[in-house]
């Protein structure tokens, strides 16, 4: 299993074993970023979500593209967050430095800025998904609200090109998934559930990629023998990327809030 999602289950396996007894927690994140990681049910009170973060992960990204006939960076409009005071300040350094990040390429340039802006748009960009809370680990779990998001994690934030991500494969792509999956002789069968496209086979897939004529396809391990289908974009964009790093372990005033939440 591939290290980010091991962890995702180690944090939710924690969370429904110390705290299953008060309220219900769903599984919603894997690796669609449309959703928060776990939504938390308090048998009393309002539904929340709390989202999972490693101590050194990314933490939220938006697409630029550059215009170099107006020397500007433009917002896409393929963003799942809108854009705000945050992002435009991030427009308005990288206009001035244009000539620096238009050949960032996949190397990346740093964006240098002060923390707050950066601070400012993951909080803005994760409480628009209904995050009210993180889990992470140093030492030990640490849970603590979004409002203290700056007391917990270090941030940076990077220009750089990668691939624009992933989503559900059509119906249209089935006859290319099967191809893939004949021509190395895999016994399989595949299941189409809604948009979803699974796979049920023996041989081990998690975290496999298998490029066919026109798409390269992921699989993700759901349960034992079964694979979620996940289409990988041909295109290449460049975003902004915010990264994170843990640099306090766990102050119990937050994780009384947590719990006060949940009871």
């Amino acid at each position: 299993m591939q290290l980010w999602k091991e962890f995702e289950k180690e944090c939710f396996n924690y969370l429904i074993e110390n705290y299953g007894s008060i309220c219900s927690f769903e599984s919603f994140g894997e690796s669609d970023s449309t959703y928060s990681d776990v939504k938390v049910i308090p048998f009393c009170g309002e539904p929340f979500y709390i989202e999972i973060k490693e101590s050194l992960a990314q933490c939220g990204q938006f697409v630029l593209f550059p215009n170099e006939e107006e020397r500007i960076f433009q917002y896409s409009r393929g963003n799942k967050s809108s854009l705000n005071e945050y992002s435009q300040q991030i427009i308005n350094y990288m206009n001035c430095h244009f000539d620096t990040f238009i050949n960032a390429g996949t190397r990346g340039q740093g964006i240098v800025l002060p923390e707050n802006i950066f601070y400012g748009w993951i909080k803005r960009y994760y409480s628009a998904k209904g995050v009210k809370f993180f889990i992470t680990k140093g030492t030990e779990y640490v849970i603590f609200p979004i409002e203290k998001f700056e007391k917990y994690f270090s941030v940076s934030a990077t220009y750089r090109v990668k691939k624009s991500g992933s989503s559900d494969p059509s119906k249209v792509n089935i006859s290319e998934i099967k191809n893939i999956l004949d021509s190395r002789k895999y016994s399989y069968e595949l299941v189409v559930d809604g948009k979803k496209i699974f796979v049920e086979t023996a041989k081990e897939m998690d975290g496999l990629k298998l490029r066919g004529m026109k798409y390269t396809y992921l699989f993700n391990q759901i349960t034992e023998g079964n694979y979620n289908i996940r289409k990988l974009s041909n295109t290449q964009n460049a975003n902004v990327i915010f990264s994170i790093q843990l640099k306090k372990e766990q102050d119990k005033r937050d994780l009384q809030a947590f719990e006060q939440n949940i009871y």
